[in-house]
């Protein structure tokens, strides 16, 4: 029994050491995956703006859904006007530390552009809704309300209206705002026999520009 107990003794540091190396050794083997993934994840951009993104780690905060919405620091851009100074300018205000270490690092301008470019569909996308919501205030809500419930047996409702999501409906859109409409119709299974005058948008960027604030609010 005593010599059963002191190896049993003997066997124990043994067998810790033992279990200390393989954890080591997978904890090293993890950390080797991590950072080849780190490095092809980085390498893999497809340019050099979109490479400084991931280097610096902005993907961490700013991955995934970040570019389907305007940034509000660069809501105050319009169409025409360069993006890249004012995505510069917000990249200085909102990360002063990472703007001072810029020149040395090197790639801010690239930087900046990349943001730029994954920035601009969805400024574009709100600066056109901005203007349909402007244009249907000034041409359309006085009948269709700014709500689109319309006017009970006056003016027919445009929110949840089958004219615009209906194929064969929607496509007349245009038509209709360009040159008017001539009842009868039906909206939501409720007759309506009436003439709707065309509203008065002087150009075909406008009435897409009503269409798109139409199907997006409507």
């Amino acid at each position: 029994m005593r010599f059963a107990s002191e190896t049993k003794t003997f066997v124990a540091p043994h067998k810790a050491a033992r279990g200390a190396r393989w954890a080591r050794r997978a904890v090293a083997f993890i950390a080797a995956l991590c950072f080849g993934g780190a490095v092809l994840y980085v390498e893999s951009a497809s340019s050099t703006g979109e490479r400084v993104f991931r280097e610096r780690g902005c993907s961490l905060c700013h991955g995934g859904a970040f570019f389907d919405a305007a940034l509000p620091s660069l809501q105050s851009w319009k169409p025409g006007q360069a993006l890249v100074p004012q995505v510069e300018a917000a990249l200085t205000a909102a990360h002063p530390l990472l703007a001072a270490g810029a020149p040395r690092a090197g790639g801010q301008d690239e930087l900046a552009a990349y943001v730029a470019a994954r920035q601009l569909p969805a400024l574009a996308s709100r600066h056109a809704q901005g203007r349909g919501e402007r244009l249907y205030r000034a041409k359309c809500a006085a009948c269709h309300g700014t709500d689109g419930l319309g006017q009970p047996a006056a003016y027919p409702p445009l929110k949840g209206s089958e004219w615009l999501r209906e194929t064969g409906k929607r496509e007349r859109l245009p038509e209709i705002l360009s040159t008017g409409l001539q009842g009868p119709i039906t909206v939501k299974g409720e007759p309506w026999d009436a003439t709707m005058n065309a509203p008065g948008l002087s150009s075909e960027e406008e009435r897409q520009a009503v269409i798109d604030y139409l199907k997006q609010v409507f």
